[in-house]
């Protein structure tokens, strides 16, 4: 979701904010992060998360994503088109759904 807001496919998130964001424990991060980077989606250095195939990225994804993307189209709806504009200009396409 916080991809969703920016121009780039960059983030600057500690582990431990994830952690704190999700509420479990940083260990958990290590491993899913580590999952992640090994499965060529992300590459993670330090605090910075660079998307490297969003369109598997959001696959792995539970189905918790896409509901809460629609809504927050649904509610907002002109800040869903900025978004999702960002969002088709960083990957090229738009958004499933």
């Amino acid at each position: 979701m916080s991809l969703d807001r920016l121009s780039s496919n960059e983030l600057t998130m500690t582990q431990e904010l994830i952690a704190n964001m999700l509420g479990v424990r940083r260990e958990g991060v290590t491993e899913v992060a580590g999952k992640l980077q090994r499965a060529g989606l992300i590459e993670y250095k330090r605090g910075q998360i660079t998307v490297l195939d969003r369109p598997k990225l959001e696959l792995r994804a539970c189905e918790c994503y896409e509901v809460v993307r629609k809504e927050f189209a649904r509610l907002l709806p002109w800040e869903s088109g900025r978004v999702l504009r960002a969002a088709k200009d960083v990957r090229g396409t738009t958004t499933r759904g």
